[in-house]
C-alpha cells in the first residue's frame, strides 16, 4: 500500500511530501457492515460528558474524607490571620453571588435583546425566520 493510497483523494504529490515530512500516514479501522462510527459532534459530547464525569468525581474523591469545607478555604496568602479567615470566605462567597447575578442578567438583556430584533425584522421589515432541521 503507498502513501497515495493512504491519502485518498488528496493525490500522489501531497502523500510524498507528507511522507518526506515524517508524517505518518496510518489508515483507520475498517467499518464493519451495520456498525455506525460516531460523528464528529457525537465525539465532542462524549469528550464533554468524560471530562465533567471526571471533575465531579475528582471533587467526590476530595469531599469524601474531608467534607466540603476544606474546598471553601482560602488558599495561601489569605488564609493567613485565623481572625480574618471567615471575612475573607464571606467575602468571596458574596462575590460569587454577586458576579453570578450579573452574569445572569446580562444572559437576560442578550435575550431580551434577541426578541427585540427578532419583532423588528418579523413585523417592521417583513422577514421571516424559518429553521428547518437537515434530513437524517
Amino acid at each position: 500500500m503507498t502513501a497515495a493510497d493512504i491519502v485518498g483523494g488528496c493525490g500522489a504529490a501531497v502523500a510524498v511530501a507528507l511522507r518526506d515530512h515524517g508524517v505518518l500516514l496510518v489508515r483507520g479501522p475498517k467499518q464493519q457492515e451495520g456498525v455506525r462510527m460516531p460523528t464528529r459532534s457525537e465525539r465532542m459530547l462524549d469528550y464533554i460528558y468524560d471530562q465533567a464525569k471526571q471533575l465531579i468525581e475528582s471533587v467526590r474523591e476530595e469531599t469524601r474524607e474531608h467534607g466540603i469545607l476544606p474546598l471553601l478555604e482560602p488558599v495561601a496568602p489569605f488564609n493567613q490571620s485565623r481572625l480574618l479567615l471567615p471575612l475573607v470566605v464571606a467575602g468571596a462567597l458574596m462575590s460569587l453571588v454577586f458576579l453570578s447575578g450579573i452574569a445572569i442578567g446580562a444572559f437576560a438583556a442578550l435575550f431580551a435583546a434577541l426578541i427585540g430584533v427578532y419583532l423588528l425584522l418579523s413585523e417592521v421589515f417583513g422577514v421571516s425566520l424559518e429553521l428547518t432541521a437537515p434530513p437524517r
